[in-house]
């Protein structure tokens, strides 16, 4: 649920979250909310030996959840975040547990090409200014092995969130197709979209 994009809170751009604002979102998001992220990851139906790359993963809600999964089948879980101080978070969550950290903006990480299984965009990309998301999407379809899968679930409520339309376009723009997509309502989070898209062999 944070913004993976733009340049740090140790530099200059994005603001650092307060003490209480990371107290807040991890008693909220790994707390009330956890039954609902333990879900959506068991919903991806991953083996457990995939290499899963978790973009904007903020303190880590869905990420506690992904590397359980992983752990278990010898998967490997990288975690990305443009904010030093989501990513202190982070490392609290996943305390004990062997995980890839990368810190930045995805588009200058030199992380390598088609060596995806996976890639989980969850709840964050509707803060990606409008102007960087075709060119980050398009990364991260780079990022994907032929026949990897990108999970998405996105608010689309006027207010705050990013129009299921809107992200259906961007996403077919970056060379991807829909495996799977719904627009429902959950306690809570309000109404999203969900999607599971594919890239092609």
């Amino acid at each position: 649920m944070t913004a993976a994009h733009g340049t740090s809170d140790d530099a200059a751009g994005v603001p650092a979250p307060s003490s209480l604002e990371v107290l807040l979102t991890r008693a909220m998001l790994h707390g009330v909310m956890s039954g609902s992220y333990r879900g959506y990851v068991v919903s991806m139906g991953l083996r457990g030996d995939e290499r899963v790359l978790d973009y904007g993963s903020g303190s880590g809600a869905a990420a506690r959840h992904l590397v359980k999964v992983l752990d278990a089948g010898g998967g490997r879980l990288t975690c990305l975040d443009i904010s030093p101080a989501w990513q202190r978070a982070l490392r609290k969550t996943l305390d004990g547990h062997d995980v890839d950290y990368q810190l930045g903006d995805v588009r200058t990480l030199e992380l390598e090409s088609s060596s995806f299984d996976a890639v989980v965009m969850h709840w964050m990309f509707h803060d990606v200014p409008e102007a960087d998301r075709r060119e980050i999407l398009a990364r991260l379809a780079a990022l994907l092995r032929p026949g990897g899968k990108l999970f998405t679930r996105e608010p689309t409520r006027r207010e705050e969130g990013i129009p299921a339309g809107t992200l259906r376009g961007l996403l077919q723009g970056a060379g991807l197709r829909e495996l799977r997509g719904y627009q429902g309502s959950a306690f809570m989070m309000g109404p999203f979209y969900s999607g599971v898209w594919e890239k092609p062999e």
